[in-house]
């Protein structure tokens, strides 16, 4: 673990778990500390709310998670206008 990673860590996918199961942030962290971890629950909050959208801090990702490559959408076609008969006299 480096000197910035969080103790939290380890324990993302139990918090993720538990919030899914509608537990509260006082429910989560009464379940950390039965696994030695200690932390506020602000703290967890904060954590949990951080590490959903991005998992590593900026420069410290692993380098098969840097960029990858989002995908374009697809330009609109521009519809094709079919003449016929009945169109045509409107030309003229």
């Amino acid at each position: 673990m480096s000197p910035f990673s969080s103790k939290l860590i380890p324990h993302f996918d139990t918090i993720r778990a538990l919030r899914r199961k509608r537990k509260t942030w006082r429910e989560v962290q009464a379940e950390l500390e039965k696994q030695d971890c200690k932390a506020a629950i602000s703290s967890i909050y904060e954590f949990f709310k951080r590490h959903s959208r991005r998992p590593a801090p900026l420069g410290w990702e692993e380098e098969e998670a840097k960029a990858v490559p989002t995908p374009t959408k697809p330009t609109a076609k521009k519809p094709k206008f079919n003449f016929n008969k009945e169109d045509s006299d409107i030309l003229e």
